[in-house]
């Protein structure tokens, strides 16, 4: 008796707990045959892709059975449409977009910096040759005797390298130039009072040091004109070879003052060459290189001996723009 008391208990304990937890319990609806007998209806196919209770014929369209059906997705696809519209619309690419790779974004901000800075400049390098055609005058005329007419004599020219700042970029641009250079020079001795040639060689180093405003106008994409002008001294090293080393007069120094002036015709090979040029400024940050023909001319004296070097030479070298 007591052990089916405890079996009722038991029973009713837990349909109640069921319905508490949310559970569906048959024995709770009312039309529990009715629903029951819809159940059996349904073929495995409706079962499978799910069904509302209130109608066992309503299947959700378009989803797959393992999306909740009662999630609404449209205004979701909706919002990212509108938002990623949005995005392109600015001109930003779209995270997730693999249309464009990424690279070739690189390069084409690259090449829109290139082109606006193309015609810039904040610091320039450049080295050139000059032929060394100028006058040399003194008043024994040892300098032509030694290194114009005697047997085997060299005047090498000067190599030269400039630096140069930009303060304004404009229609002309304005900087500050600096050039450091070396000629070479090289005779045998003659004797002055005969004029018979000696065994001696005699060497003879130009180097200036000079500093002068430049202009740089922009004429066309692919040249530009340079002019560059200012004071300077120049330094004179003579060594030779009959004298023995730390003997008195072995070695010649000394220092001129003057000025010089300097004119470019500048050829962008950056415009002429492209591919080249872009690749110059995306590796080293070179905004336009420069193949330069230069005409210049100089006037130095002052010095400790009686000479004057003037008069005007042609050259040729190269220019790299930084911006």
């Amino acid at each position: 008796m007591i052990n089916k008391l405890l079996l009722i208990v038991l029973l009713i304990s837990s349909g109640l707990s069921a319905e508490d937890g949310g559970q569906l319990v048959l024995d709770a609806i009312d039309n529990y045959e009715e629903l029951e007998s819809d159940i059996k209806n349904v073929d495995g196919a409706d079962v499978s892709v799910g069904f509302y209770p209130e109608s066992v014929e309503t299947q959700v369209e378009g989803e797959s059975a393992d999306i909740d059906p009662f999630i609404t997705t449209g205004n979701l696809q909706q919002e990212e449409i509108k938002k990623a519209t949005s995005i392109m619309d600015s001109g930003q690419r779209v995270t997730g977009d693999l249309s464009i790779p990424q690279d070739r974004l690189i390069e084409a901000n690259d090449k829109e910096l290139y082109k606006s800075v193309a015609r810039k400049q904040r610091d320039s390098f450049s080295f050139y040759y000059i032929k060394d055609s100028f006058d040399y005058k003194d008043s024994r005329n040892v300098f032509t005797r030694t290194y114009e007419t005697s047997p085997g004599s060299v005047r090498g020219g000067s190599l030269i390298i400039s630096w140069e700042k930009t303060f304004i970029n404009s229609w002309v641009n304005v900087g500050l130039g600096a050039n450091f250079g070396a000629g070479f020079n090289q005779g045998r001795g003659v004797f002055a009072n005969n004029g018979d040639v000696s065994d001696a060689t005699f060497t003879l180093w130009t180097i200036p040091v000079e500093v002068g405003l430049s202009l740089e106008l922009p004429v066309a994409t692919w040249f530009d004109l340079a002019f560059e002008a200012g004071p300077g001294v120049m330094g004179l090293y003579q060594v030779r070879s009959d004298f023995e080393r730390g003997a008195k007069g072995k070695r010649r120094r000394q220092v001129g003052t003057g000025y010089y002036a300097e004119a470019k015709f500048k050829l962008s090979l950056s415009n002429i060459f492209k591919r080249s040029g872009f690749a110059f400024f995306s590796e080293y940050g070179v905004s336009n290189t420069t193949l330069d023909f230069i005409a210049r001319m100089q006037d130095y004296g002052n010095f400790q001996d009686d000479i004057t070097i003037t008069g005007q030479s042609l050259g040729i070298g190269f220019s790299f723009d930084y911006f």
